[in-house]
């Protein structure tokens, strides 16, 4: 980063490649695109017989190492904001995501139809009007390499703290 004359322009990239630290140089008509935080800081998982763990208190939460460039530039430069008003913000920011394993292809055949989209072609729905804001897709692959060849689909909750009296049946 060329901090001097201005710190939105970065002349390199330094990264560590087989356990060596690199400079990639950056050109000015090159275009850089970084991630200021990841969405999976301070996450936690469950398995198939325990939900993950609470979210932690902004005490306690753990920023991982994507975060450190913000925090870099927050310190050093005024034109970066703080970032805590992004890390303290955690119920109107949580993510719960989920896996269901089925054993038939019933679902798919109905997700397929409702979406007017074959199977596993990463067709993303969204549930505009359900409380937590629920989102299903049919990945193209598993998720996880322990996970068994069955049929699956992924889900996110955008919201998912709102509506927690509601039952799994009125989704």
């Amino acid at each position: 980063m060329n901090s001097e004359s201005d710190p939105m322009l970065a002349s390199g990239l330094k990264i560590l490649q087989s356990g060596a630290e690199i400079v990639v140089n950056i050109c000015p008509k090159d275009i850089l695109i970084i991630t200021l935080g990841s969405i999976f800081a301070g996450s936690t998982l469950g398995a198939n017989c325990s939900p993950p763990a609470p979210v932690p208190d902004v005490e306690e939460l753990k920023l991982d190492d994507s975060w450190g460039l913000w925090c870099k530039l927050s310190q050093e430069h005024p034109e970066f904001v703080d970032l805590s008003p992004f890390c303290a913000r955690i119920a109107e920011s949580t993510n719960e995501c989920f896996l269901v394993m089925l054993n038939g292809w019933e679902f798919f055949e109905r997700f397929a139809c409702l979406v007017h989209s074959l199977p596993s072609t990463g067709t993303l729905v969204s549930f505009k009007d359900n409380n937590w804001r629920l989102s299903l897709n049919v990945p193209r692959q598993q998720h996880f390499d322990d996970q068994p060849k069955v049929p699956h689909r992924y889900g996110a909750m955008r919201c998912p703290h709102r509506g927690r009296e509601t039952s799994s049946a009125n989704l």
